[in-house]
């Protein structure tokens, strides 16, 4: 686990590099103290500052995972790997408490659940043709959006009060960006086309990536309203995306870069 200053570049390793983190999307988080992530079967955190990795969790953590945390908890779904001669099997979320304990499941037998975001009411994640969301407090989840069984959601994102997530039409070999509000309703359709690929939402715009060529993707910006995209950059992208106030970072193969907003 490693890393960057954002005014010098300089890379400090926090850890001792024997809990390699999982190479799929979705296994780290931060909160102001800590960065947790899977490592082994286990959900580990560490001081920002570096030191000696700690447990959180170490039993129904998977391979990869989709991971989520607030001020008390850390939540997770583990990913399925599914072929297409397997049939699926529902699978829970899980939730913890940040100080380490036992492991509770919070939603339980849910079709491929992944892509988890929280904010201060409830956890939201994705099945692969629904938007569901359940209160922090408990009970039932309740479905957000519903697709049909030929059409797909994925890679969830939001702002205080829409969710945004890839949406593939029945018969459509390409994703589009859609919105919906958090208390449901009709979906907006904002990209017609852009690569499943994680976005990152500030409070105008939504900056994500979309197929430029074979080998190279364009960086795009597109207005949390809908509109004209704007392309910004080509180039290889690996698809992981942050921000600050001024700058989006993304990655390309073993390189990290930032782009102006």
């Amino acid at each position: 686990m490693r890393k960057v200053a954002l005014d010098s570049g300089a890379v400090t390793n926090l850890d001792n590099g024997e809990n390699l983190p999982q190479s799929d999307y979705g296994g780290i988080a931060i909160d102001e103290k800590f960065i947790y992530w899977n490592a082994d079967g286990k959900i580990l955190r560490i001081s920002k500052d570096g030191g000696k990795p700690e447990a959180v969790a170490s039993e129904y953590v998977g391979i990869g995972v989709d991971l989520v945390v607030d001020d008390e908890k850390v939540y997770w779904a583990n990913h399925g790997y599914y072929s297409p001669n397997s049939p699926t099997r529902p699978s829970p979320i899980y939730a913890v408490s940040k100080q380490s304990g036992r492991a509770e499941i919070f939603a339980d037998q849910q079709n491929i659940p992944h892509s988890l975001v929280i904010d201060e009411k409830f956890v939201y994640w994705l099945t692969p043709t629904s938007i569901l969301k359940q209160a922090k407090s408990g009970g039932q989840p309740q479905v957000v959006y519903q697709a049909t069984d030929k059409e797909g959601v994925d890679e969830l994102a939001q702002d205080t009060e829409n969710l945004y997530f890839g949406f593939r039409s029945a018969g459509n070999s390409r994703w589009g960006l859609s919105k919906v509000s958090k208390q449901g309703g009709e979906p907006q359709i904002l990209v017609k086309t852009y690569s499943l690929k994680p976005v990152a939402v500030d409070e105008t715009n939504i900056y994500f990536f979309d197929e430029d060529s074979l080998s190279k993707s364009a960086f795009c910006k597109v207005s949390k309203n809908g509109g004209e995209v704007a392309r910004l950059d080509t180039g290889y992208a690996s698809g992981v995306i942050a921000q600050s106030k001024t700058l989006v970072y993304f990655a390309s193969l073993d390189d990290i870069y930032s782009f102006t907003k």
